[in-house]
């Protein structure tokens, strides 16, 4: 018999997820006249065994039609095993799936993406849009207008890192996901769609999620930003943007409500003459401002309601 209750529930709870052998109900859980002890730890063990797959369920119901039920209880049983439930939040079981079924996806006869990679992927989007739903967004920011970034002399503006809100996740995928995962949602039978390089872009506004395919110039010059570019930086690597694109790009990214703000960061002077440069892009030489932009805009297309 534990000798506290903080070791009974540690007791408890290492029954729950190590299996029968891991804990002896009979120490704190009598017989009844139909059970033993170990059948009625059993019943509850299992009870919170199926509310974790059911929770996993409801999180990758795209996932679940596209590899089928048997497939999906199978990652499901899989994956509770190798990682059982260790956070009070149920909203972090998920957080290593994508990354199990990776590692235990079948060995490939090519390094072409295949169907298994597919599957991956979905789970990866899925589990980005719970990750999205939770995270802090801009809901309560102030609204931006690209034209205050010309604020920002043009050194300065070069020089800016921009921060994504925390709900923004961008995706370089095999396979032209969004459309599939819509249709699967949807309740629609769909194959496996065909190979198809796609970049992803999830954002939220008024705590709609918002899922918009990229052009791939206009998903690589993101990520560069996202992964804490400066402008000078993201237009120094590849073929720079010209200005239309630009503007069209930050104007995008506005409406979908990708930046929370952007501070200036050191860098070389006589840089504003690069090709494509900011200054005009949006419409000319700019005028001396504040040091910090905040973003945003109150138009956006919600694609789909996280439920």
């Amino acid at each position: 018999m534990p000798d506290s209750l903080e070791s009974l529930q540690q007791a408890f709870q290492k029954g729950l997820l190590g299996g029968a052998a891991a804990f002896d109900p009979s120490q704190v859980i009598g017989p009844s006249s139909r059970q033993s002890s170990d059948e009625r730890f059993a019943i509850y063990r299992n009870a919170y065994r199926l509310r974790l797959m059911e929770c996993l369920q409801g999180e990758f119901p795209a996932l679940k039609a596209a590899a089928g039920d048997d497939a999906f209880y199978g990652f499901m049983a899989a994956y509770l095993h190798a990682f059982p439930s260790t956070h009070y939040s149920l909203s972090q079981l998920s957080r290593h799936f994508p990354q199990f079924l990776a590692e235990q996806r079948p060995a490939q006869t090519s390094q072409a993406p295949d169907s298994a990679t597919c599957l991956i992927e979905l789970a990866q989007l899925e589990r980005a849009l719970s990750e999205s739903y939770d995270a802090a967004g801009p809901e309560a920011a102030p609204l931006w207008e690209p034209a205050s970034l010309l604020q920002q002399p043009p050194d300065e503006l070069l020089a800016l890192r921009f921060q994504p809100f925390d709900c923004v996740r961008l995706f370089a995928f095999h396979f032209p996901l969004r459309d599939f995962f819509l249709a699967l949602r949807r309740g629609q039978a769909v194959p496996v769609p065909e190979t198809r390089f796609q970049y992803l872009l999830i954002t939220r506004h008024d705590y709609r999620i918002h899922l918009t395919e990229l052009p791939d110039r206009e998903g690589q010059f993101l990520q560069r930003l996202l992964e804490g570019a400066t402008l000078l930086d993201a237009l120094s690597q590849g073929e720079p943007p010209n200005p239309q694109e630009l503007q069209t790009w930050f104007h995008r990214w506005g409406q979908l409500r990708v930046w929370k703000e952007a501070q200036p960061v050191p860098t070389q002077q006589g840089n504003e003459s690069i090709p494509g440069s900011p200054p005009a892009a949006f419409g000319g030489t700019s005028a001396h401002g504040t040091s910090k932009v905040t973003f945003g805009d109150d138009e956006a297309q919600a694609q789909l309601r996280q439920s």
